[in-house]
């Protein structure tokens, strides 16, 4: 975790922000500047309502500053990362 820290600092200064999906294990957030958390079981999927929840909060944090970026979490980084951002790239492009 810390070189993932080092990386987004030097990168993107403090214009971003971590999105944890997993259930199974939480992340100090005051090591990040901006966090949320989505807990979501392995091997599960996301209610309807996590999926609104995490567009809409993605798409409030990415309109703030043209910089920010978004760093989207799990254990293995495919089916729930996959699903979220699936999801947001639908909601972006006028699908929900």
């Amino acid at each position: 975790m810390n070189q993932l820290l080092q990386y987004l600092n030097i990168n993107f200064s403090s214009c971003f922000k971590v999105y944890n999906l997993c259930a199974e294990k939480s992340y100090p957030s005051m090591r990040f500047p901006s966090f949320s958390a989505f807990p979501i079981l392995p091997g599960g999927v996301p209610t309807l309502s996590q999926i609104e929840s995490f567009c809409k909060d993605a798409e409030a944090y990415l309109n703030e500053k043209h910089r920010n970026v978004i760093v989207v979490h799990s254990k293995f980084g495919k089916g729930r990362c996959g699903v979220m951002v699936c999801s947001y790239l639908y909601w972006c492009f006028g699908g929900f």
